[in-house]
């Protein structure tokens, strides 16, 4: 009975490690106005080229730009450039409420940065005071760039993380199972006597 235990816990454990977990990025927790490149590294997600924290009623019009939740939202720091996010290992699901100024282009690339794997366009040409849900989850993107000719915000990207677990997580999931493999060894003795 506790073999059969710790070998569900076991299998559970690993399970967990390897399904990706979707993830809301509301950006809530970023100071105004902050050039935003690497502080979602540890989902495995990093931002080039000119992504900018803007919070409601400071360096955000909230009437033209409002954010879909909160008050902090991504916009472009330069209308030229475009944003891009870059991920560490193929993710899924990839999704986020844009308000802009003029139409969208949103190409998601595969892991190796180059081979495109699709394009989705914003559904009108601006949509100032909404938001709209874009939906650019094409299956194992490892890059995508959004473009605009003018000013653009996200907020609430969803996308399904496959970082890999911290150091010290493995830790105890190995002692978790190096445990499991010992109480199950003992049930097996033989008694003596």
């Amino acid at each position: 009975m506790i073999a059969r235990f710790s070998v569900g816990l076991m299998l559970a454990a690993v399970l967990s490690f390897a399904t990706a977990a979707p993830v809301t990025l509301d950006f809530e927790s970023l100071p105004d106005q902050l050039v935003v490149g690497n502080e979602y590294a540890g989902l495995g997600l990093s931002m080039v080229h000119g992504a900018l924290s803007l919070t409601a009623g400071f360096s955000l019009n909230e009437v033209d730009f409002p954010p879909h939740s909160g008050v902090v939202a991504l916009g472009n720091e330069l209308t030229s450039s475009p944003l891009e996010l870059l991920f560490s290992t193929p993710t899924n699901g990839l999704s986020a409420w844009f308000t802009y100024s003029a139409p969208l282009s949103i190409m998601s690339y595969a892991i190796d940065g180059t081979t495109l794997l699709g394009t989705v366009s914003s559904l009108s040409s601006s949509n100032f005071g909404r938001s709209e849900l874009i939906d650019f989850g094409f299956s194992n993107v490892g890059r995508v760039v959004i473009q605009s000719a003018d000013y653009y915000i996200l907020d609430d990207l969803r996308f399904d993380s496959h970082a890999a677990p911290e150091p010290t997580s493995l830790g105890l999931v190995a002692f978790a199972l190096a445990a499991a493999g010992m109480t199950a060894s003992r049930s097996r003795r033989p008694s003596a006597g």
